[in-house]
């Protein structure tokens, strides 16, 4: 039976790997994703695992303790939409619709209220009609739309 835990440290890698398969979801769908989220996530989620007080990163394992999943939320400044942010929030293909990322989003928002914080975006591919439905069948609202252009020169 699959459980949550904290993310450890010894979980980067998988955690990695598990951005990675993310993104090259969206960019399989024909998503364009910004430059900047091309680069190494290693660095980012070494730096989430690091600073809990900041970064909630919560893992699923299997009955092997594998991770088989993950969410990683995080607080924001001013600057940004939302006083929190899910940043990843990723189940294997063979494991989805199971009920684990909900399990995942109930434990992210739980972190969320403990923290004070009233609101929580999670950004989703638009081409990924998947992700789009089950973030809607989980109360969240489209608010604004991100368009981006590359910088000549």
């Amino acid at each position: 039976m699959p459980s949550l835990r904290p993310a450890q440290t010894s979980d980067l890698e998988r955690l990695v790997q598990l951005s990675r398969e993310l993104a090259a979801h969206d960019v399989a769908l024909g998503q364009r994703r910004p430059l900047r989220w091309a680069a190494d996530p290693t660095e980012s989620i070494a730096h989430a695992l690091r600073n809990p007080s900041e970064h909630h990163v919560t893992v699923v394992v299997d009955e092997h303790g594998d991770v088989i999943g993950a969410c990683h939320t995080a607080r924001m400044g001013d600057e940004h939409p939302c006083a929190a942010h899910i940043h990843d929030l990723i189940i294997d293909e063979a494991r989805r619709s199971r009920g684990l990322g909900r399990a995942l989003l109930d434990d992210a928002f739980a972190w969320c209220a403990e923290q004070g914080v009233d609101e929580v975006c999670l950004g989703v591919a638009p081409l990924s009609t998947r992700s789009r439905r089950f973030s809607e069948q989980y109360g969240f609202e489209e608010a604004s739309v991100l368009v981006i252009r590359k910088v000549p020169g």
